[in-house]
């Protein structure tokens, strides 16, 4: 993890426009160790949060999601989670997914499946776009760092797909390979 933060300097990332409004990048990275990042650029300035709590990012920068998080009980706060069914506002459905997380990991119920019942609470649907003026869910992904294996699906592919790194050949071999998300 140590190298693709210290490597972040050497990148240029941007926003871009869709649908008349700017979009900010933002992402979620993790390794076997248990070591994670959240990398952001908020006022384009380069931000990053080392082994955030809670791992969840939502279409807000992770500061004011946390801040917003801070309001609610079980984080420091006194009102109660407000939502059940990860209602369409970027913090609210972050307030969610962290809540329910918390449980998942209180009842041990970790696996893939369970993560992908909780992102897709929180996924922002063409639905919810309506609704609100936040972008609509691109992709959504699970790992299971201990195995090396990753799941994901986007909107383009909404069939989940996955991929075992133990059965994956880093070797260069000149050849171009992609992921279609």
């Amino acid at each position: 993890m140590d190298e693709a933060v210290n490597n972040l300097k050497k990148v240029r990332v941007s926003a871009f426009d869709e649908g008349g409004f700017e979009v900010d990048l933002h992402w979620f990275l993790a390794d076997a160790s248990g070591d994670s990042v959240i990398i952001e650029f908020p006022n384009g300035m380069l931000k990053v949060h080392r082994n955030p709590v809670p791992p969840v990012i939502t279409n807000s920068f992770y500061e004011h999601s946390r801040e917003y998080l801070g309001q609610f009980k079980g984080f420091g706060g006194t009102k109660e989670t407000p939502l059940e069914k990860g209602e369409t506002t970027s913090e609210n459905r972050f307030a969610f997914a962290s809540y329910s997380l918390g449980r998942a990991e209180a009842e041990n119920r970790l696996t893939p499946g369970d993560m992908f019942g909780i992102m897709k609470t929180v996924t922002q649907t063409d639905v919810r776009h309506a609704q609100t003026s936040q972008s609509v869910t691109q992709w959504t992904t699970v790992y299971d760092l201990n195995n090396k294996k990753l799941w994901w699906f986007s909107r383009k592919h909404p069939e989940k797909r996955s991929v075992d790194l133990n059965k994956t050949d880093f070797k260069m071999t000149g050849k171009i390979r992609k992921l279609d998300f």
